[in-house]
């Protein structure tokens, strides 16, 4: 687990992360999962990231035309598939170019980090997520879910 790392924005952007395939989540960490837009708070960091990588938004969201929407607005290609991560399968899906290391950037371990694990990439998982009123029911299980497996990790591999 020492490609997974829990971490913010502001660190992620200290790395100066260049030249890499960047399989971006999109709800809890481009905006909240009620949301329609990227939230002006992470924006200069996504376009940072844009700019000096290949990104693609991965979203296991189910709701029909919001990823290519969002994908549409940052100028950036997303993965057009019913395959959800952790499945790396979605990797067929991508434009992955050989020599560039991957990097997934998520919100939850359960999804995103095993997505990392199978794909062999880096992973960067944001201690604090993007959170909204109009969150579904679901949305705040999973997330509450997340935590607790999350949490239980880091205790079991700090020792």
């Amino acid at each position: 687990m020492k490609n997974i790392l829990w971490t913010d924005w502001e660190t992620i952007r200290d790395e100066n992360i260049r030249d890499h395939t960047i399989l971006l989540d999109v709800d809890g960490v481009l905006m909240a999962d009620g949301e329609e837009e990227p939230s002006e708070e992470v924006l200069p960091y996504i376009l940072e990231l844009i700019g000096n990588n290949d990104v693609w938004l991965v979203s296991n969201s189910r709701r029909k035309g919001r990823t290519p929407k969002v994908a549409g607005m940052l100028n950036v290609p997303w993965a057009d598939t019913k395959l959800r991560k952790p499945d790396p399968r979605i990797l067929k899906h991508i434009q992955v170019v050989d020599e560039k290391p991957l990097l997934v950037i998520g919100d939850k371990f359960l999804t995103d980090g095993l997505f990392a694990l199978t794909t062999k990439a880096k992973a960067r998982l944001l201690k604090a997520r993007l959170k909204s009123k109009k969150d579904r029911p679901f949305a705040v299980f999973a997330y509450t879910l997340d935590d607790l497996v999350s949490g239980l990790l880091k205790f079991w591999y700090s020792r």
